[in-house]
């Protein structure tokens, strides 16, 4: 009987011991998950600063190409960015975000036509000043 009675308390003793190192295990756990969920908000926010520079880019090209009026070129540009657009999506941003954004890539789009180009020019400078300004709140 005192055999098993010591048997019983160090058992106790490793139980205890066991336990200690399982919360230890689940703390670090938990910090584990904390760092992980932190790091992947930074991928997705460097994902999508990624992609509004690419569309940035696009359409800074698209204003560039309008100014020497090579309307192919700037349908092109324009393409280019309503698929970088359609990425952007893609990454979760907020709706509201880029509200609008579609719209004025159509409106340049479409009203390449006019002799002047001042419609699409329009459009185009005010995307370009919107794309800053998301650039500058994703921040």
């Amino acid at each position: 009987l005192t055999q098993a009675q010591g048997k019983l308390t160090a058992e106790k003793a490793t139980s205890g011991n066991l336990q200690i190192e399982l919360d230890g295990a689940k703390a670090e756990l938990t910090t584990a998950q904390g760092t992980i969920e932190t790091q992947a908000a930074e991928i997705l926010k460097a994902q999508q600063l990624g992609t509004v520079y690419k569309f940035l880019a696009d359409v800074n090209t698209a204003r560039a190409v309008l100014e020497t009026l090579d309307v192919n070129s700037t349908r092109q540009a324009i393409n280019f960015a309503k698929a970088d657009l359609v990425e952007l999506e893609a990454t979760g941003i907020e709706a509201a975000s880029i509200a609008g954004f579609k719209d004025r890539l159509d409106e340049a789009e479409t009203k390449l036509g006019e002799p002047d180009l001042l419609t699409s020019r329009a459009a185009l400078n005010t995307l370009y000043q919107n794309i800053l300004l998301l650039i500058d709140n994703l921040k």
